[in-house]
């Protein structure tokens, strides 16, 4: 889990600038890059994988190569979005995504099933529910994340994403009982950290936006 986890969302928001700047010319700041670091870093730390820390656990390097090729291809995803979010209406892309998610899914997941969803649903309705509030949470993410791509650049939007590290780590504490670490804590803090960087340096820019925008408009012709 921690290997998986860091390597996709270590990676994602790496990817995310470096395509959105080759393809949709979008400026990676200093700011962005200082943001990158921490949440990188903050991200290793909670994580804790053992390709960096070690334990005695085997992992396969193929498992390595699907985390990281996760990563990529929820850059291109990010980047694909931003790039719809002007010309389309938001509808229509979390309808897209659902809907291509589905079909996906199906084609994975149902010709290895050995039982049908149906036949479960009778047995296991407290399962069910748990299906029904995923499915809810899913919609919800789908919208906030295209609707963030839509108001400001798909690299400060992965940063900001990365947040979800966290709210697992907690998850696991509050829920599992999890023994949590120092470094875990610090790593926690500096995921945080970025996310607030990001926060402040948007705030900034925009404030800045919208005073030259006013001064155009009080300029006497």
């Amino acid at each position: 889990m921690g290997d998986a986890a860091s390597i996709e969302a270590g990676t994602l928001p790496i990817f995310a600038h470096v395509f959105t700047c080759i393809y949709i010319q979008e400026k990676c700041k200093l700011h962005d890059c200082i943001g990158i670091v921490i949440n990188v870093a903050g991200i290793i730390l909670v994580s804790r994988p053992q390709f960096i820390f070690g334990n005695n656990t085997y992992s396969s390097a193929l498992g390595y190569v699907y985390a990281l090729l996760s990563g990529v291809g929820m850059s291109v995803g990010t980047v694909c979005s931003r790039a719809m979010s002007d010309g389309l209406s938001l509808i229509v892309v979390v309808f897209y995504n659902g809907l291509c998610g589905a079909i996906i899914m199906l084609i994975l997941v149902y010709p290895t099933s050995s039982d049908r969803m149906y036949t479960l649903i009778p047995a296991y309705p407290i399962t069910t529910a748990y299906l029904v509030g995923m499915v809810s949470l899913f919609l919800a993410y789908l919208y906030s994340y295209n609707r963030s791509l839509q108001l400001q650049s798909a690299g400060k939007t992965t940063i900001l994403f990365n947040i979800n590290i966290v709210a697992e780590f907690l998850a696991d504490v509050i829920v599992f009982h999890k023994q949590v670490v120092n470094l875990e804590i610090i790593g926690a803090v500096l995921v945080i950290l970025s996310s607030i960087i990001v926060f402040v340096f948007v705030c900034f820019e925009t404030k800045l936006s919208v005073s030259e925008e006013a001064k155009l408009v009080q300029k006497p012709k």
